[in-house]
């Protein structure tokens, strides 16, 4: 039985394969348009996803959409007649809605039938049960407690419940207008960063500061004392009054301001425009942020166990990407265990609505849990080969030459020594990633032992602001000798501390507040990865290497071609291009 998951008409648009229940494709339309955060329908995602299934697109069976217009529809009306949001932004949310009631000629231009015969059962899966479903059935777990925090969906921003054996029961959940995701992305616009997924930079903002505005934003949004959930002060917002803020039809999704003049006249300061400088305000609003974030949903968290009894945790929706928080829920609440999947974004929602079908749907038992995030395209020699036969007279006007290595393991020991030596390498190798971070498949990769190589990087490579952080990928056998963790954090999801006596060793990994966001890499989830760090271990004695997303300003690569264009057009020193050597 073939599944089609899909996240459309959506942020991150993206599509999942299941065959027989087991994942065996996903990935982000982002990756084939080469737009940030693509929109629209993922014409290329579904086409890959089918064709990597084996199975001919004529036997998909069903198809699951984490998107159903009717769920909550009176509550939906009812604000619409109180509240008389602008006209526009209505007519555009119903055009969306529309879109999604019947999929079948996009899916029929993406496999390219003609059938009339093709008419797969379309599922309207509510958008946080697929949130849910991503992460509780993405899990080794036969049952948990679930929770799903994000901007909003199906005009529902958080959602919680348990999961058992092959069902969820949803126990209550967060009503539009009030959201901790918009919350923090309108203060991430008033903080001048403004393109749609900033958020994650107002987090490494909130390192530099002491929450200084916490009193301001405790009153800004409130818990409820008896029960779970919270509510936004909505005079500081505009996104009940302006519902066209934001635009998910098609290319990079387009976010107006979502913060009011009443933010600006409390918080005392014009907002910031992206060129001026950062100043210990803007570090302080930051820090209040992301200190409440964690106040509001540890309060939710400890509610829920109360509630649920439960020791173990799954967790899924745009918040849920937030490392910082992350890192501290398993000591600020009672849960013992926490698990979430590598596409905890939108893009994830793909995943989340076709193991929704599988499972709640059609009563099918659990499936092999997700062990690693490479799920997407992937190029074998002879590809690559033929790509770099395009591009030997570019190659050699950059003064560079073509080397073919078929041994990994000298592969990975040369790999190793030129980083050691400092160069500052493109290393693509398999499966792309499902989700926002490269993990060794679509990396740029660097020694964190040199002081001065964050300075390189953005310089060089990556021009992005300073006061962001580079991640570590560390073998997970040696996790406990650096940071304050001994368990697996695969997804860069979790930041860790720093042991004092290594920070002076990762003075590129290192945040200001002494944490890193830590990768951790098991040799057989991605043994070429594990033997290039292991490599690297033996020439210097450390067993981490510096880790960041194989991109310049656009989404991380995905085919040879692009990897070999950011190459070339970069100052990087060596391209890995399988098992190629470009130097």
């Amino acid at each position: 039985m073939l599944i089609l998951g899909l996240n459309a008409y959506n942020a991150d648009a993206s599509a999942a394969v299941l065959t027989g229940g087991e994942l065996t494709a996903a990935v982000e339309e982002e990756r084939f348009t080469r737009i940030k955060h693509s929109a629209g329908f993922p014409y290329q995602s579904v086409k890959f996803c089918v064709e990597s299934s084996n199975y001919q697109a004529l036997d998909l069976s069903h198809v699951a959409i984490c998107r159903n217009p009717k769920a909550h529809f009176w509550e939906k009306v009812m604000f619409t007649l109180l509240n008389r949001p602008n006209p526009a932004g209505v007519l555009d949310r119903l055009k969306a809605n529309a879109k999604v009631l019947s999929l079948q000629d996009e899916l029929q231009q993406s496999l390219n039938i003609l059938s009339t015969g093709f008419k797969p059962k379309l599922h309207k899966v509510e958008h946080h049960k697929a949130h849910i479903a991503s992460a509780f059935y993405a899990s080794p777990y036969e049952e948990s407690a679930v929770f799903s925090v994000d901007g909003f969906g199906d005009f529902v921003s958080a959602m919680w419940g348990t999961g058992i054996g092959n069902k969820l029961h949803i126990d209550g959940a967060v009503k539009f207008p009030h959201s901790l995701g918009i919350l923090y992305t309108a203060i991430t616009q008033y903080l001048g960063l403004t393109k749609f997924g900033d958020e994650y930079k107002t987090m490494a903002l909130a390192a530099y500061a002491d929450a200084n505005k916490l009193d301001f934003f405790r009153k800004l949004v409130t818990t409820h004392d008896n029960r779970i959930g919270f509510q936004i002060d909505l005079k500081y917002f505009t996104h009940h009054k302006n519902v066209n803020s934001m635009q998910w039809l098609e290319g990079e999704p387009i976010v107006d301001n979502l913060y009011s003049q009443n933010l600006i006249s409390a918080l005392g300061h014009p907002a910031r425009h992206y060129e001026d400088n950062m100043s210990e305000f803007h570090y302080e609003v930051a820090a209040s942020l992301q200190r409440r974030l964690e106040e509001v949903v540890f309060d939710m968290l400890n509610k829920l166990h109360k509630k649920t009894g439960l020791k173990k945790l799954t967790m899924a929706g745009g918040v849920a990407l937030n490392c910082t928080m992350n890192s501290k829920i398993l000591e600020q609440t009672p849960f013992e265990e926490l698990y979430i999947q590598p596409a905890a974004w939108d893009g994830g929602t793909s995943l989340g609505s076709a193991l929704y079908v599988w499972h709640d749907i059609l009563d099918n038992p659990r499936v092999q849990p997700m062990e690693h995030a490479y799920w997407g395209p992937s190029y074998d020699r002879n590809q690559i080969s033929e790509v770099l036969d395009t591009y030997v007279e570019k190659i050699n006007e950059s003064g560079k030459s073509i080397t073919e290595i078929s041994d990994v393991n000298e592969l990975c020991k040369i790999t190793a020594k030129h980083i050691s030596e400092g160069a500052i390498i493109g290393w693509f190798q398999g499966r792309t990633e499902f989700g926002p971070r490269a993990l060794g498949n679509r990396s740029i990769i660097a020694d964190p032992r040199r002081s001065d190589m964050r300075e390189i990087l953005n310089e060089r490579i990556k021009l992005r602001e300073t006061f962001r952080p580079f991640a570590p990928s560390i073998l997970e056998e040696y996790v406990s000798e650096y940071f304050d963790t001994d368990g697996p954090a695969p997804y860069m999801l979790i930041n860790a501390n720093v042991r004092p006596d290594k920070r002076d060793i990762l003075p590129a990994v290192v945040h200001i507040d002494g944490t890193s966001r830590i990768q951790t890499v098991s040799q057989d989830s991605n043994p070429r990865y594990w033997n290039l760090i292991n490599e690297f271990k033996n020439i210097t004695g450390v067993p981490i290497i510096l880790n960041t997303s194989f991109n310049e300003n656009e989404p991380i690569v995905c085919t040879p071609t692009e990897a070999l264009e950011c190459f070339l057009r970069t100052n990087m020193d060596v391209l890995i291009l399988g098992d190629f050597v470009i130097k």
